[in-house]
């Protein structure tokens, strides 16, 4: 079975969390009393309760020394998933095809000839759902962790919306036209060396970037090796844009709320 087909950023919360219940239930990805646990609380609004048994469980391996990846791997995940699509990365999808925030034509207006478009660590899918539907001519790789359930949910939903997933950047080997990473690099020690990565692979000429460095989330570090140096969390905002300008790219200025999702370019001055 495959995934029905729906405009992603049309739907309401309600009617996300029957869509993501529906996912879970296809291909078996979640027993039927997994899937209806998870989303029971989401409709409840109690998501809080299984983000923060996450949050709690890896900030308390994090600060005895024993960084466990195997967060990515919990159920309770799809729930940090899926609030992290409602409550953030929809709005910014929403808000790069606003003109008035980046005038005059908007950010998508600047990129919509864009033939490859890179979703760096997509979540449960939805939001190279969304990227497909915003640029209908691109095509659209969704990366993120091999044999997670998000994985196994993006491969669902290409299926439906003909995005392709990767399990890195290294594996899609073409230049990109647009990246977009929303909560994904603060998920890497060293994310500026990660950034690196990412533009020699794919040599993007849009990046938007929605980082949150600093902030307490599951996977998120206290501190981050920079060029072999210990950096505070909420320092490392300034030297990865630093990074991006060493790197040929201008940050080009927006009236999005807070900053996000940054925008920087080669592409256009």
């Amino acid at each position: 079975m495959t995934a029905p087909y729906v405009n992603m950023l049309s739907l309401t919360a309600k009617e996300s969390i029957s869509y993501l219940r529906l996912l879970l239930g296809t291909d078996n990805i979640l027993s039927d009393h997994e899937a209806n646990e998870i989303c029971d609380a989401l409709r409840k609004n109690n998501a809080e309760e299984q983000r923060q048994e996450i949050e709690d469980a890896w900030y308390k391996n994090l600060r005895s020394g024993n960084t466990d990846y195997g967060i990515y791997e919990s159920n309770s995940y799809i729930a940090e998933g899926w609030y992290c699509w409602h409550t953030y990365s929809r709005k910014y999808l929403q808000q790069i095809q606003k003109p008035n925030l980046c005038a005059p034509i908007g950010i998508v207006g600047r990129t919509k000839s864009s033939e490859v478009v890179v979703d760096l660590g997509n979540g449960i899918g939805f939001t190279s759902v969304a990227l497909s539907q915003i640029y209908p001519a691109a095509q659209v790789y969704g990366t993120n962790v091999a044999g997670s359930n998000q994985y196994k949910l993006g491969t669902l939903l290409s299926k439906t919306f003909g995005f392709q997933m990767c399990e890195s950047e290294k594996d899609i080997g073409v230049q990109a036209d647009v990246v977009f990473a929303s909560e994904y690099f603060e998920h890497f020690h060293n994310p500026i060396e990660h950034l690196d990565q990412v533009v020699k692979a794919l040599n993007p000429k849009n990046m938007l970037f929605a980082n949150t460095f600093g902030g307490d989330a599951s996977g998120h570090f206290d501190s981050y090796e920079i060029s072999g140096t210990t950096v505070a969390g909420k320092s490392v905002g300034r030297l990865f844009g630093k990074a991006l300008t060493s790197m040929g790219y201008t940050k080009v200025k927006t009236k999005m709320w807070n900053n996000r999702p940054s925008y920087y370019t080669k592409e256009f001055k």
